[in-house]
C-alpha cells in the first residue's frame, strides 16, 4: 500500500518544527507562520507544497489545525497540528 500526504516526515525531522506565530494586521487577513530552526530543509518543505499545491490548495488537500485545550505533561496553551483533510473528499 502506498499513502501520501502532505508531510514530509525526514524533511520536517531535519527542518525542526519550533513553533507558530500568527500576524495580524488590520483589514487584511491573518497570516499564519510556522518557525523551524534549520531553513534549508524548512525551505524545501514549502517547495515541495508549492509544487504540490500551486499559488493555492484548489482542492483544499492540506489542513491546518489550531487546538485550544490542556495537554498533559505539555505547557498551557494550543497546539497546532498540520496534516491532510480526512473530512473533504
Amino acid at each position: 500500500m502506498y499513502v501520501t500526504g502532505p508531510i514530509n516526515v525526514d524533511l520536517w525531522n531535519d527542518a525542526h518544527w519550533q513553533g507558530t506565530a500568527v500576524f495580524l494586521y488590520e483589514k487584511t487577513p491573518p497570516v499564519l507562520g510556522l518557525a523551524f530552526r534549520k531553513e534549508k530543509p524548512a525551505r524545501q518543505i514549502f517547495e515541495e507544497w508549492h509544487k504540490r499545491y500551486g499559488q493555492g490548495d484548489e482542492f483544499e488537500e492540506l489542513r491546518i489545525s489550531i487546538i485550544e485545550g490542556e495537554i498533559k505533561g505539555e505547557r498551557p496553551g494550543y497546539t497546532v497540528h498540520v496534516s491532510v483533510d480526512f473530512e473533504n473528499p
